[in-house]
Parts: C-alpha cells; structure tokens; sequence
C-alpha cells in the first residue's frame, strides 16, 4: 500500500492524551471498527470533519451577507419592487426547505 506523503509520518507526531467518558469512547471504538481504522485515525478524520464543516458554515454565512447586501442596494436604486422580491424569496425558502427533506 503506497503512503500519503502529505501526511507526516506517525513517529513525526506528538502524543495528545485525551480524557472522555467511557460511554463515548465506546462510540469510537465502534466507529473506527464499522470505518476500518484505529481509534486514534478516527478521532482525527472526525476532528478534520468538523473542522471542515466550520469552514463550509462560516463560507454560507459570507454568500448570505453578500446578497443581502446586494439586495439591499438593489432596493435603494429603486431597481427592486420589493413585494415581487419577497415572494420570491418565500418560494426560494420553500423550495431549498424541500430540498433539505429530499
């Protein structure tokens, strides 16, 4: 099996010794066994995740802010009617909402 070279080597890394209710231990062994990995490489590819999904939120805030703003500047050079633009939007809503479900 060839290597990630991106990935330091395991004797490159520090220990980190980490102190969790047995309960959730349990949880990772179970995970780690169900994904064919150790413990210790399923707490680091679940920490990536959520390390990941920060990003990804903090990304979807940015676009909202940015087209509230354009919108709102929209509104101000009067090129908006905004009644037609919060239907729009309400059907929008409803569509992404059944998207969500799908």
């Amino acid at each position: 099996m060839d290597r990630d070279d991106s990935r330091p080597l395991t004797r490159d890394l520090a220990p980190f010794g980490v102190r969790m209710p047995p309960e959730l231990k349990a949880r990772i062994h179970a995970a780690a066994e169900a994904n064919n990995r150790s413990m210790n490489a399923e707490i680091v590819a679940r920490l990536e995740v959520s390390f990941d999904e920060a990003t990804l939120r903090d990304s979807e805030q940015f676009a909202q802010e940015a087209v509230y703003r354009a919108l709102d500047m929209l509104r101000e050079a009067g090129a908006l009617d905004m009644d037609k633009m919060g239907s729009v939007l309400k059907r929008g809503r409803r569509n992404a909402l059944s998207n969500d479900k799908g």
